[in-house]
């Protein structure tokens, strides 16, 4: 696997879905930081951030907000996750590098965030998750 010293920031505002993605993600051998908010996510940016997950329909400061904070200052691979259907995800290309659409299967998740990995980081895929 290609993501053994990855850091990716998860940021959820349900408890339980953020737990069910850093638990899918440490199991596949990523360093997992997590954010119940878009204001928590902020305080824990950092250089160390390989990739940024981020809920779009978040109280308070919203996950397209999130994103165009990280986009200005921190240049960090960023992908929208949204229960949304009705939204353009055109509307945020200049924003997300992609918008995934929940439900999504773990397995899609992994191979998604492995991609981006790979395509940003010049990594080459050895494997994706079943």
């Amino acid at each position: 696997m290609i993501n053994d010293h990855h850091t990716i920031l998860l940021v959820e505002d349900d408890p339980t879905t953020l737990a069910l993605w850093a638990k899918l993600f440490s199991q596949q051998g990523f360093i997992v930081k997590q954010a119940a908010s878009a204001i928590d996510a902020v305080a824990k940016l950092s250089t160390d951030i390989d990739l940024v997950l981020t809920d779009l329909d978040m109280p308070g400061l919203s996950g397209s907000d999130l994103g165009s904070i990280i986009k200005m200052k921190y240049h960090i691979p960023t992908i929208m996750i949204t229960g949304l259907r009705d939204i353009n995800p055109d509307h945020y290309q200049h924003i997300f590098n992609a918008v995934v659409f929940k439900p999504i299967r773990p397995a899609s998740l992994l191979q998604t965030v492995n991609g981006f990995l790979s395509h940003f980081y010049g990594l080459t895929l050895s494997a994706f998750a079943r």
